[in-house]
């Protein structure tokens, strides 16, 4: 099996992210996005169903 090679973040974007999540919230719910660590753990793993 090979490894996978991610990017580095782009410290700008990850820099905007605040007004990233407000300018998504006019479009839906606060409620629908995913913006804290916390609700992202369920997703840590997914990338691996593919093995």
């Amino acid at each position: 099996m090979s490894a996978m090679r991610f990017s580095e973040p782009d410290q700008a974007i990850i820099a905007r992210r605040a007004s990233i999540v407000e300018g998504l919230a006019r479009l839906v719910s606060l409620g629908s996005l995913i913006t804290s660590r916390d609700e992202c753990r369920a997703y840590e793993t997914d990338a691996l169903i593919a093995y």
